[in-house]
């Protein structure tokens, strides 16, 4: 081999390794790029298709478990056995990964409930017992939902009082469980 056929060589390699350089930039910004345009219903999918183990703040309050559901509004985790919880998006404060691929995960059986007024007026429709709670609800409230209006819910207490939530104050409902 000639000193130029070893330069043409080291010039070939040069490029090669420098064009696997810029292949790497421009997939690291790709991937920064759709990291940024990912609304959290996006994240939420994601994890319930990974089966992976999450932990989910809405103010105090948080739950340990896997994605069982995501609507257009709504994520519903499942945090102990037959014990189910909707939270509104737009009202999750935090959500961590606790383990990644936990189980084998799940696909999408039905966008609906899409939202939590959906699922509040699931509960009214079968009259399920449920805890209702948020951020400027405290204590929560445990009972049947009598009425889903525009603006409100109206419970039957467990105890037998009655009370109206303001719609925008139920960040989250518990189903099931003891």
């Amino acid at each position: 081999m000639t000193d130029n056929d070893e330069a043409g060589a080291d010039l070939v390699r040069s490029m090669r390794a420098e064009q696997r350089e810029l292949q790497e930039v421009v997939e690291a910004e790709t991937e920064a790029i759709e990291r940024s345009r990912r609304s959290l219903r996006d994240v939420a999918l994601e994890h319930m298709h990974g089966g992976d183990l999450v932990r989910i703040c809405v103010g105090r309050r948080a739950w340990t478990g896997e994605v069982v559901h995501v609507g257009a509004h709504l994520v519903s985790l499942h945090p102990a056995p037959g014990t189910e919880v909707d939270i509104a998006l737009d009202r999750l404060t935090t959500l961590r990964v606790v383990a990644r691929g936990a189980s084998d995960g799940r696909s999408s059986k039905s966008p609906d409930p899409a939202s939590l007024v959906a699922r509040l007026r699931d509960l009214q429709r079968t009259g399920a017992t449920a805890e209702f709670g948020g951020t400027t609800i405290d204590p929560s409230v445990t009972g049947v939902v009598v009425a889903v209006a525009a603006q409100h819910i109206e419970v039957q207490a467990s105890d037998g009082s009655e009370w109206v939530l303001g719609l925008q104050a139920v960040d989250y409902v518990i189903r099931g469980g003891p």
